[in-house]
């Protein structure tokens, strides 16, 4: 079924002229155990982060019930989607699910999605950059709300940083 949904995908991003690009995916934990945490751009973003970093098996926090299954997570910290310049502000409650359940939390940026999203058919890149991953041994004394914070603020130096 994965093998379907990846060539169905891969026949989407030709046919809508999308040029996907993912960067920095070596930092990911190689158990494929982890939290993946993004902006926020367009309803087509899970698709999308899946087909970047080619993991079918990553599931959004908001596609039904978690079950710690050890497949990787993605949750969007700011709630909704947000076109705005700005981030939103993240909620702690990915970074308290990654506290609880032992999972790293990678930190990335997603630029490009909105336009892909489109429906009329225009090429578009799309960039799913990994910032960096916070391992479970350094959460230490920080807090969910902390981690929140450090994940929107690399986010949001790499979005002002590539614009």
């Amino acid at each position: 079924m994965h093998g379907n949904r990846n060539l169905w995908m891969s026949l989407a991003l030709l046919l809508r002229r999308i040029r996907l690009e993912a960067v920095g995916v070596e930092a990911l934990p190689g158990d494929g155990r982890y939290l993946l945490v993004s902006n926020h751009r367009s309803p087509a973003d899970s698709a999308l982060v899946r087909a970047a970093l080619a993991e079918p098996g990553l599931r959004c926090l908001r596609e039904g019930p978690f079950s710690p299954t050890g497949a990787p997570l993605m949750a969007w910290p700011e709630g909704r989607i947000n076109t705005a310049e700005e981030l939103l502000p993240f909620s702690p409650r990915p970074f308290e699910l990654a506290r609880r359940e032992g999972l790293p939390i990678a930190i990335a940026s997603l630029r490009g999605s909105e336009a892909a999203a489109r429906w009329l058919a225009r090429p578009a890149r799309v960039c799913l950059k990994i910032l960096g991953v916070i391992p479970i041994r350094e959460f230490g004394e920080l807090d969910d709300e902390k981690l929140a914070q450090i994940a929107r603020e690399r986010i949001t130096d790499d979005l002002l940083r590539e614009a």
